[in-house]
């Protein structure tokens, strides 16, 4: 493995040192001073040429990272990328075409509310038979501060991973209503989102993610044609745990044993419907899938 920028590092090295399958080969900031850390450093090119590197880790900033999947790609490495590595539909479906066409896999790493929502899920068919399930409402409140520093809003940090999460769980969406505002920071990403979902096998919903609160916390009620089910509260898993069983999943589909967790498939369908529910919230009414319209 070569790990190129500094994006959250140190959980990444903690993961690799701790794999006795990985090796890194050496790091690279991506500037002209080389870091003080103690392992290698070498510049993105000098790794990407590298024939005992068989997988890269892309940590640079996000306005690079596409960048920098392609490059590795184009090398003819496997790629593990943190999240976000591109803003909009189009951007996900070229980059997942262009890794899969260079014969490698790329695998993206989610955020600890993937695990837990279906950490949820599990509590809530363990509470009992509630029959058909008729409706759910999914709130996710996340820390302010993880927003401060960043340009991204709630729909594309969170809800691309939300919304994977419940058509894969629920089946292909029919139409939806968002809202979404930014009340907390002053600029255009928004910090709240609030949709209705209605799926094509009749099912309803409604989600909010909400990144304003203190800590993360989330709650999923499901309702049924005989009983309901809750599960709230759900502590989200260690980083350095949550990114090492990622990491197990990637060098398996690397290997060709599986497909990724959250890769390139995964990506373009979760920024669909995020801007699904972008074009909703601006027109102000619901839209059905046919009436998409994609930038």
């Amino acid at each position: 493995m070569a790990i190129l920028g500094d994006t959250c590092l140190n959980r990444h090295l903690a993961v690799v040192e701790a794999l006795p399958r990985l090796k890194l080969i050496g790091h690279s900031s991506g500037g002209r001073e080389r870091s003080e850390l103690d392992i290698t450093q070498r510049t993105h090119d000098e790794l990407l040429v590298d024939a005992e590197v068989r997988g890269v880790t892309v940590c640079t900033s996000p306005s690079e990272r596409s960048y920098w999947v392609r490059r590795s790609a184009e090398a003819g490495k496997h790629v593990f990328a943190e999240f976000p590595v591109v803003s909009s539909y189009r951007q996900g479906r070229d980059l997942a075409d262009h890794c899969r066409h260079s014969g490698i896999s790329l695998a993206i790493a989610v955020p600890p509310i993937y695990s837990d929502l279906a950490a949820a899920a599990v509590n809530c068919e363990q509470s009992g038979d509630i029959g058909r399930a008729l409706h759910f409402e999914l709130s996710i409140r996340l820390p302010k501060q993880e927003l401060a520093t960043g340009k991204e809003g709630v729909l594309l940090l969170q809800g691309v991973f939300v919304m994977v999460w419940l058509t894969a769980r629920f089946g292909p969406l029919d139409s939806v209503y968002a809202r979404t505002r930014s009340v907390g920071l002053n600029r255009a990403a928004e910090d709240v989102a609030v949709a209705q979902l209605r799926f094509l096998n009749g099912l309803e919903g409604t989600v909010q993610i909400t990144g304003l609160g203190s800590r993360s916390e989330l709650s999923f009620h499901l309702y049924g044609s005989d009983g309901t089910a809750e599960s709230g509260g759900i502590q989200q898993a260690s980083s350095v745990a949550g990114l090492r069983v990622h990491y197990e999943n990637f060098m398996a589909a690397a290997d060709g044993k599986c497909d990724p967790q959250f890769g390139g498939r995964e990506l373009a369908q979760g920024l669909f419907m995020v801007e699904w529910l972008g074009q909703s919230a601006r027109q102000d009414r619901e839209v059905y899938r046919s009436e998409v319209e994609l930038g």
